[in-house]
């Protein structure tokens, strides 16, 4: 059995620092038996436009309705990330 990679990437931390989700998971695309994996609280539909040869899965955070009101400031809200779901599904 070959090495396998993963690597988990903070999509909020990126995006701050990078200013580009993308950018890192174009590397995973271009490595063979790499895999990357994020939580985002946004809904970046450009994301559904890149083909990322099936290397990069994403997640929706959520969290109760009234938890999240206090908590996830400045996000798409959850109903939002809900809807946005079987978008993303592979």
């Amino acid at each position: 059995m070959g090495l396998r990679h993963r690597r988990e990437q903070q999509c909020s931390a990126d995006v701050l620092v990078s200013g580009n989700v993308r950018e890192p998971c174009d590397l995973f695309r271009m490595l063979p038996t790499a895999k990357a994996s994020f939580a985002t609280k946004f809904v970046n539909r450009e994301l559904l436009q890149w083909d990322s040869m099936g290397r990069t899965r994403i997640r929706f955070s959520l969290m109760p309705h009234e938890t999240a009101k206090v908590t996830d400031i400045r996000t798409s809200p959850i109903a939002e990330r809900i809807a946005a779901i079987n978008d993303f599904a592979c």
